[in-house]
């Protein structure tokens, strides 16, 4: 004679395992990875006179800030990125042969804030001083005469 015993079976049931795999982090460390890649980043680009946008590659972006300043090189597309920012305010300049531009923004730690900078042509400031004198040089020469 056979004994039959019910047998229960408890199951949790889930439609996203992933979540109970996955490893718990503390409040504290998911503040600290928000954090750390949290950052300023954008385009540096240019305006043409139809009006259309190109990124500008190799572009160098410099970040300063009230008690340090950091550079880096924009890539191919022109992006730039700067990561693992204090709460503050920031200056960014950005440059290229014959342009430059600038933006001031203010970050909030645990964000990523979206800059684009606009280059434009630099404004060139170079001037030539002409004196009229007695430079014994110009003494020395006298025309030619034809006979």
């Amino acid at each position: 004679m056979k004994l039959l015993l019910p047998i229960r079976v408890l199951a949790l049931v889930s439609d996203d395992v992933s979540s109970l795999l996955a490893p718990r982090i503390s409040a504290a460390e998911a503040v600290a990875r928000d954090e750390k890649n949290s950052g300023i980043e954008g385009t540096v680009y240019t305006v043409d006179s139809d009006g259309n946008r190109s990124e500008v590659p190799a572009a160098l972006v410099r970040l300063s800030g009230p008690s340090f300043s950091r550079e880096t090189v924009t890539n191919g597309q022109g992006r730039y990125s700067f990561l693992a920012l204090d709460t503050n305010k920031y200056q960014i300049d950005a440059m290229a042969p014959g342009l430059s531009g600038s933006t001031t923004v203010t970050f909030v730690s645990g964000a990523t804030l979206e800059v684009p900078v606009e280059l434009k042509v630099e404004a060139v400031n170079e001037s030539v001083t002409v004196t009229a004198g007695t430079d014994p040089l110009f003494q020395r020469i006298r025309p030619i005469s034809r006979s």
